[in-house]
Formats: C-alpha cells, structure tokens, sequence
C-alpha cells in the first residue's frame, strides 16, 4: 500500500510541475507580445466583489468552491487608447467541500482560491464621452489552497474572460463594473483535495472541473 502511495504522489507532483510549464509558457508568449505595445498610459484598479458557488462531480463523487467575497487588483498598460497589457490578481475566501466515498474524501474547509493573470483587453470608448465599454480573456495560474491544511495546495492553468465598462469622473480617477468568469483548466482526472496525511485524493472529470462567475466593482487610478 506504501509502494501505491508513493506512486500516487510522485504521480501529483509531475502533473503539478506539467501545470506549472503550460502556465509558464503562456505568461511568457503574453510577454513578448507586450514588447510590440507602446504604453500611453497605466492604469491600477483595485477592485472587490462577490463569486458565485459552484458545485461539480469528482471521480464517484461530489465537491463545492462556495461563493464568496472576492478582492484584488489589476495593472493596465494601456496603448493606443484601445488596447491593454493586463496583469491581475484576486482572491476568494470561500467552504469549500468534497465528498467521494471511493477515495474516502469527505473534506469540509475554508480556503483561499487566487487566480494570477496577464491577459489582454480591448477597449471600446465612446466618442465624446467619459465611458469606455472593454473585453478581455487572461492566461495564467489558480492556487486554491485549505487554510486548516485539510488537503494539499493545488496549483493549475486557468483562464479567464471579463468584460464590463468604466465611467471616468476625470482623467485621472474612475470607476468600473466587471462581470467575469474564471475556470481552472486539467487534465482529463486532474487531481484535487489530496491528502498526504492518508495519501488520498480525488480526480476532476473534465478538463474543466468548475466554472467561478463574479460580479466586481473597482476604483480606476490613471497614470499619464
């Protein structure tokens, strides 16, 4: 049974190391795209909201992220008025729980799930104006981890798209409104809520394990 463990775990450290390249890999191509921006001007947009809870099945059995109070900020470098290099983080502090009969899972915890991001917006302003409506998609990494250490940190690609508008009350100072939906990605039978205490976990079905949807709202500071 030591010998099944072992493998187990060697098995969750190589797909973990796996994750972290891709992730890697896509930061890095979303860098040397940057190279070709001339920035006019940055942005920061410290922002605060709320995501929603989702529940999704697991290998012979169930888990929820809950909803929650989300917070972060992001760093605009915007060129030609259109077009913006973006990098963001946020947080959700959420229960999270798991059950599957199978693998002897039956977790109950709060944790922190943090998304990172450098992603890319386009920007729609409007003539004449003080508005600008904006979309985006952003590549990068999600952690979700147990804060009563209940399973072992997990660590994938994730993707996100936003959108939304922004209301300026000058040129250096705003707000904004920002729905968006961010999801980790795995492989087929990724595995989460592993335990080393009883070298335990539990694989997600799909690549796509569970959808996180939010509602945010952010002050935009300008700098020219």
């Amino acid at each position: 049974m030591r010998k099944t463990g072992n493998r187990e775990r060697q098995g969750f450290c190589s797909q973990q190391f796996y994750e972290m390249k891709k992730s890697l890999l896509a930061v890095v191509f979303l860098m040397a795209v940057s190279g070709t921006l001339k920035a006019q001007s940055f942005e920061f947009t410290p922002f605060a909201g709320f995501t929603i809870a989702d529940k999704f099945n697991i290998d012979q059995g169930t888990a929820q992220i809950g909803g929650g109070f989300t917070y972060g900020g992001t760093l605009s470098l915007v060129s030609d008025k259109v077009n913006a290099l973006e990098l963001t983080y946020s947080r959700l502090d959420a229960e999270v729980s798991a059950y599957s009969e199978a693998h002897q899972i039956d977790i109950q915890s709060p944790s922190g799930m943090n998304y990172i991001f450098l992603g890319g917006t386009r920007i729609f302003p409007l003539r004449r104006q003080p508005i600008d409506f904006f979309v985006g998609v952003n590549f990068g990494v999600t952690i979700l981890g147990s804060k009563d250490d209940s399973f072992q940190s997990s660590t994938k690609m994730a993707v996100g798209f936003h959108g939304g508008m922004k209301y300026f009350f000058s040129k250096t100072i705003g707000v904004s409104i920002q729905p968006n939906l961010n999801f980790p990605i795995t492989n087929a039978g990724g595995t989460y809520w592993y335990n080393p205490a009883t070298e335990s976990g539990s694989g997600a079905p799909s690549k796509v394990p569970f959808l996180q949807f939010g509602i945010l709202a952010g002050l935009v500071y300008v700098f020219r």
